[in-house]
């Protein structure tokens, strides 16, 4: 379902059956495996990012994504959203929340950023734009977020998708 690298190198893959598991980098033994996160056996997109201390993990399936500590792969927290993430090490969650059909119908127009120090905090509003977000991505020692985005309100064929930082 989904599988993410982090910064010092540790594999984490999410399985269809939603456990996590962390393999080794060399020849992607199973070093440690988590209990299924969701009951739900519904396939539904899922995101996965790996921090320094904490793993999330993003689901359409229950609609919120699970903070994991990565010691243990131990429920440490619930955000209300889910969507692609990407994470400034030990400051920023970077979000673009998905499932906001009620405020915008197709398209995905925010990004969000949560504390990291008390993830408990309402995320604020990075960016919100008429350009609708797909992925993104940081540059840490730059100081840079990278964000694919849309231009849907161009008329054809000028809807092409470009990288904005």
């Amino acid at each position: 379902m989904a599988w993410t690298v982090a910064a010092d190198g540790a594999v984490f893959v999410l399985d269809a059956t939603h456990t996590l598991t962390q393999l080794a980098p060399d020849n992607l033994a199973p070093l440690a495996q988590g209990s299924p996160l969701l009951e739900s056996a519904e396939e539904a997109p899922a995101y996965l990012l790996a921090g320094e201390t904490q793993i999330f993990v993003g689901s359409a399936a229950i609609s919120e994504t699970l903070v994991l500590d990565r010691s243990d792969l131990g429920l440490v927290a619930r955000l209300d959203h889910f969507g692609p993430m990407a994470l400034v090490q030990g400051q920023r969650l970077f979000m673009i929340p998905l499932g906001l059909e009620e405020m915008w119908p197709t398209y995905n127009f925010e990004i969000w950023a949560y504390d990291l120090s008390d993830l408990s905090k309402m995320p604020y509003k990075v960016r919100y734009t008429g350009a609708s977000f797909t992925d993104l991505v940081t540059d840490s020692a730059n100081r840079r977020l990278y964000v694919l985005m849309s231009n849907i309100l161009a008329s054809p064929p000028h809807r092409g998708q470009n990288y904005d930082v």
